[in-house]
């Protein structure tokens, strides 16, 4: 019988990772348990959590103006670069939508060629998004989110054509700003793809370009947006306190 084989293994492992198990096996361990008090004490005072804990999510998240808010700081600074190569730069609100997630609206924009988008982005966009502090609310919530027992994928579409070691810049910024993930993935140029490939169940991005690919995949999508756009059925939030209390009550 699985129980007694189970005595065996419960006196053996922690407590931790007790946290493994199906609910019917805790609800049975509860009714025939013959291993250590401290692994039933653990099992029945965190018995509600541990249902809940079956219930997690594997979220990605994507970094540039998801986990920050550097869209206008960027759109300037792509302006400003124009400018000084003598791009003829029209005196306007510039609307920056990377479909591609390539970088290549910069070059639709301001007329930039291949080596001057790649002096962009690996230079200019690095510095500012080396320096850029988290939005609101968001190391907080992904702590939480992680608490409750959700997976937390980083995704990004930062890449190595235009950043020498993206990998190495991403994790760096994430650990300088405390930002838990349990993986990081750089190199997401085509994120319903990635996300497939990783069973994501729910994807949180500026992008309504990616939200919508990825439903169009059948996996879930929240957009972070600070106009909070209602022209698309992506459910959209200002801020990540907002997204916290939706996937709360039920994605």
């Amino acid at each position: 019988h699985w129980c007694d084989d189970f005595t065996l293994w419960s006196e053996s492992h922690t407590s931790y990772e007790l946290c493994s198990l199906s609910i019917d096996i805790i609800y049975e361990l509860l009714l025939n348990f013959n291993g250590s008090m401290e692994n039933f004490y653990y099992l029945w005072y965190n018995f509600d959590k541990l249902i809940i804990s079956e219930e997690h999510m594997r979220i990605g998240i994507d970094i540039d103006d998801t986990l920050t808010d550097i869209k206008d700081k960027l759109t300037m600074a792509a302006k400003k670069y124009a400018i000084s190569l003598n791009k003829k730069v029209e005196n306007k609100e510039y609307q920056v939508v990377d479909i591609y997630n390539n970088g290549n609206i910069y070059q639709k924009l301001f007329g930039f060629n291949y080596d001057e988008l790649k002096y962009f982005l690996g230079i200019i966009q690095e510095e500012i998004t080396n320096n850029a502090i988290p939005r609101k609310y968001c190391v907080d919530v992904i702590k939480q989110l992680h608490e409750d027992g959700n997976e937390i994928y980083i995704i990004t579409a930062r890449d190595s054509e235009f950043h020498k070691d993206p990998y190495h810049q991403s994790e760096t910024w994430l650990n300088k700003n405390s930002i838990y993930f349990d993986k990081l993935i750089v190199n997401a140029r085509d994120k319903s793809a990635v996300c497939l490939e990783n069973n994501i169940d729910l994807l949180i991005d500026d992008s309504i370009s990616n939200c919508l690919s990825v439903v169009n995949c059948g996996i879930e999508a929240i957009m972070i947006n600070n106009e909070k756009n209602s022209n698309h059925d992506i459910k959209t939030f200002r801020d990540w306190k907002e997204i916290y209390i939706y996937i709360k009550n039920g994605v």
